[in-house]
C-alpha cells in the first residue's frame, strides 16, 4: 500500500486532486491508500464521482468507531462520519451527479406558475379536455 500527494500541483493526477478535495494530504494520517483512490477512479469513471465516493468511505471508516468520553474530555467520531457523509453529498452536487434524477413538474400550484411563466416554455402540448366531444 501506498500514499502520494503533490502538494505543489494537487490538480496535476486525479489521485492528488481527490485527497485535496477529501482532506486527506498528510503522511501521519492516511485516511485511503493510493490503491483504494485509483480503484474508485476506475470504478465510477470521473474523479468527483469516485472523490465523493472517497469521501462515504472515509465517512463509514469514522463511524465505526465509537464515541470516547472520559471526564470532561469527549471525543465524537459520529461528528467526523457525518462531515465526509456530507462532503460527499456537496461534491455530488457539485458534479451533478443526481442531476439527472426523476422529478415530476407541474404537481404543486407554484411550479405549474414557474412553468406558465418562463418565456422559453412553449406551452402545453395537451390540457384537461382536448379530447372532450364537443356533441
Amino acid at each position: 500500500m501506498s500514499f502520494s500527494y503533490l502538494s505543489s500541483g494537487p490538480g496535476s493526477s486525479d489521485r492528488s486532486w481527490i485527497r485535496s478535495r477529501i482532506g486527506d494530504t498528510s503522511t501521519s494520517n492516511i485516511l485511503l491508500q493510493d490503491e483504494e483512490i485509483d480503484m474508485l477512479l476506475e470504478d465510477y469513471g470521473s474523479k468527483y464521482a469516485a472523490a465523493a465516493a472517497a469521501a462515504r468511505s472515509v465517512g463509514a471508516q469514522f463511524a465505526r468507531q465509537v464515541t470516547k468520553e472520559v471526564g470532561k474530555l469527549k471525543i465524537s467520531m459520529s461528528e467526523a462520519s457525518n462531515h465526509y457523509f456530507g462532503l460527499a453529498d456537496r461534491l455530488d452536487q457539485e458534479s451533478g451527479v443526481n442531476a439527472g434524477g426523476a422529478w415530476a413538474g407541474g404537481i404543486s400550484e407554484s411550479d405549474k406558475d414557474v412553468q406558465r411563466a418562463d418565456p422559453d416554455w412553449g406551452g402545453a402540448s395537451f390540457g384537461v379536455g382536448q379530447f372532450d366531444n364537443p356533441r
